[in-house]
């Protein structure tokens, strides 16, 4: 028992946004952000990258 209260796990992005006071809107918001953010760059970097194997 005691082991178990020594190990802490991590906080989630949503859990740490909530203890900041974000709302649940403002981290969908974020998540939606990121998530198109990752998705130009993963799209802007595959067309190089099949040049290169040419």
């Amino acid at each position: 028992m005691v082991d178990e209260l020594l190990i802490k796990k991590p906080l989630t992005y949503y859990e740490e946004m909530l203890l900041k006071g974000y709302s649940r809107r403002d981290f969908m918001k974020f998540a939606s952000m990121m998530a198109a953010f990752i998705g130009v760059e993963n799209s802007s970097i595959a067309p190089s990258g099949q040049s290169f194997g040419n």
